[in-house]
């Protein structure tokens, strides 16, 4: 069993063009499809509805369908502008944007993003699959996330909710893989194309980004190799062989 995974779209639709058109791939989308031009995003809701892909919703997905999501936005905002500390603009702007979708998205879009979950539990290949847009310790600390380094995942591999064989997450950006096995963590951070073979253990896996891929210096210097980058990323994660596989594309 072959399965497509990718996460972090943004409403960039035109990144959909470059998934490989395989029928025999089981389709997984990460989160966070929606951004500020409904065009884009529509488009994005539309295609995954017609390809049949198991979606969970992101940070920015929510907000368009649930007051409670959009609230938080608000109350994050006024928070660091209190602490005089992040980018509360861009806080400004995710709540305009969502508000923006919620009036120019139809009908059945909405339905969409309303139906989907913000966690899912799959079993594929005899493996248990989880799916969540960010970690399983973001409800409790922001600072938990973004899965970037050793001790970040470890937090997350110990979260109580974590207990399948492999959980999916996107939000970072960055294309990575992190292993539990024998109470070690081992990190694997994806700079080009590259394939790991999932052994004993549980594993963490992020496709990186359909929109673009971020650098976290702060969380982890291996991922300063982003900066400026211009490229896309997917996962092909295969059950049959027991690997993960990241494809980087350059945009043109």
């Amino acid at each position: 069993m072959r399965c497509l995974v990718f996460s972090d779209i943004h409403g960039r639709a035109e990144s959909l063009d470059l998934l490989p058109d395989d029928e025999g791939l089981v389709k997984f989308c990460l989160g966070d499809i929606c951004a500020g031009d409904p065009e884009g995003a529509g488009r994005v809701l539309d295609w995954l509805r017609g390809q049949g892909v198991v979606c969970v919703s992101g940070t920015h997905d929510r907000p368009v369908v649930d007051d409670g999501a959009l609230a938080w936005f608000r109350e994050m905002e006024e928070r660091l502008r209190r602490e005089g500390r992040g980018n509360p603009g861009l806080l400004r702007r995710f709540q305009k944007d969502a508000l923006r979708l919620r009036r120019e998205l139809d009908g059945e879009q909405l339905k969409y993003i309303s139906s989907m979950p913000e966690t899912r539990t799959v079993t594929c290949g005899g493996r248990v699959i989880q799916m969540i847009h960010d970690s399983p310790l973001a409800r409790e600390d922001l600072t938990k996330s973004r899965i970037l380094n050793v001790e970040i995942a470890r937090a997350n591999f110990g979260h109580p909710s974590f207990v399948g064989d492999i959980l999916l997450v996107g939000h970072s950006h960055v294309p990575l893989v992190y292993r539990e096995w024998e109470g070690e963590v081992t990190e694997t951070v994806f700079d080009g194309p590259g394939r790991v073979e999932l052994l004993e253990g549980r594993y963490i896996l992020n496709p990186g980004s359909l929109q673009r891929l971020r650098s976290y210096p702060r969380y982890n210097e291996r991922t300063r190799v982003f900066e400026g980058d211009d490229r896309v990323t997917y996962g092909i994660l295969d059950l049959d062989e027991g690997t993960f596989e990241v494809r980087f594309i350059k945009l043109v």
